[in-house]
């Protein structure tokens, strides 16, 4: 699941689960050159060096 708060500080790196993003909400990410996948679990997948941006875009 996915739990968006609006905080007056932006986070300098955040990390999404893909599995959740694809399976749940049906969206592609298309990855960017600093961007890391990181295989934890097969509904576990993690992706790393997103920011803020990333997710309005994702969510837009």
């Amino acid at each position: 699941m996915i739990l968006l708060e609006e905080k007056n500080h932006h986070e300098s790196e955040l990390w999404l689960n893909l599995y959740t993003i694809k399976k749940i909400f049906g969206k592609d990410i298309k990855l960017k050159e600093n961007q890391i996948i990181k295989y934890i679990l097969s509904n576990y997948i993690l992706i790393t060096n997103c920011n803020d941006n990333d997710i309005l875009e994702l969510f837009s």
